[in-house]
């Protein structure tokens, strides 16, 4: 008989070299590098598009209010937000959560004189925001913004 002398067969195997696991890895952390910076730019973009859009409503009721009253209101809640007897007042503009991420402030002195500002100005995270640090509107429709250090921007920011 003839004896069939088989020679081991070396078997294929499967998975990633260390090269290519570097690679990648060198991939992902260079996309990781980039993105990362752009994604914090746009959540600071998303958030001063809340200001804006808060400093807008206040604007609006303080406008209805002076429609029927003749003056504007000089507490939060006669232009129908939680209710406050001070003159001067903050409300809290949040994107999500409970952190406020800007303060709208009015003085005192701009509502009893038939006029006002108000000014919305950074909270916690959003304080990074060095472009468009702080955000004015008044009664005349003047749209401001400040830089972190106070100077004033063009209209970039609105």
């Amino acid at each position: 008989m003839i004896s069939s002398n088989k020679l081991p067969v070396r078997s294929r195997q499967s998975g990633f070299t260390l090269i290519e696991v570097m690679i990648v890895v060198a991939i992902v952390g260079i996309l990781a590098a980039i993105a990362y910076p752009a994604y914090a730019e746009y959540i600071l973009r998303s958030r001063r598009v809340d200001a804006k859009n808060a400093l807008l409503d206040y604007a609006s009721r303080q406008e209805k209010f002076f429609s029927t009253q003749n003056r504007y209101a000089k507490s939060r809640k006669e232009l129908g937000y939680s209710s406050d007897t001070d003159e001067t007042y903050t409300i809290d503009v949040m994107s999500s959560g409970s952190t406020a991420n800007y303060k709208l402030t009015v003085a005192a002195a701009n509502v009893t004189q038939n006029t006002f500002t108000v000014t919305a100005v950074p909270q916690g995270a959003q304080t990074k925001d060095v472009k468009c640090y702080t955000f004015s509107l008044t009664n005349t429709g003047l749209k401001q913004n400040f830089a972190a250090n106070n100077a004033a921007l063009t209209g970039d920011c609105w």
